[in-house]
């Protein structure tokens, strides 16, 4: 399943097909597509997920800029002449990676106007801020929040 997305390319209907969520991101979340961009996802990394993708000829990518901490791995499909390439990003802990692009969302930045060499530390502050937020444990391990 893909949340927040229609599907337009056969990529898309088979992650949309799948029993996994799949979340939209990059441009095509956060604003800036061109007629170069290509589609970008997230997942929980599994080794069922592996399995899925590379059943369906994706593979593992070195070649890409997603350095945030919450990435296992990144693996690529293409979908033919018509569509372009389709990431997706394995990721550690896919609520707190919700939760980091939600809040980059509504926090009034405009991530394309970011130069692509900063966004690592945007990702990666607002990962932080996801995870403390999800983390039911924090405050009390956290001596300045506690009273």
């Amino acid at each position: 399943m893909i949340c927040n997305q229609a599907y337009a390319s056969p990529l898309e209907k088979l992650l949309a097909d799948s029993t996994f969520e799949f979340f939209i991101t990059g441009s095509r979340f956060f604003g800036g597509v061109t007629e170069k961009s290509d589609s970008d996802f997230f997942v929980q990394d599994s080794p069922l997920v592996r399995t899925f993708l590379e059943g369906h000829g994706f593979q593992e990518t070195f070649d890409h800029s997603y350095v945030d901490k919450g990435n296992c791995s990144v693996y690529e499909g293409h979908g033919g002449y018509a569509f372009p390439k389709l990431h997706v990003q394995l990721v550690k802990n896919v609520r707190v990676k919700q939760q980091a692009q939600l809040l980059i969302q509504h926090s009034y930045l405009y991530m394309p106007a970011v130069p692509k060499e900063a966004r690592r530390h945007v990702w990666d502050l607002a990962m932080s801020i996801a995870a403390m937020s999800l983390e039911s444990e924090w405050p009390r391990k956290n001596p300045a929040m506690t009273g």
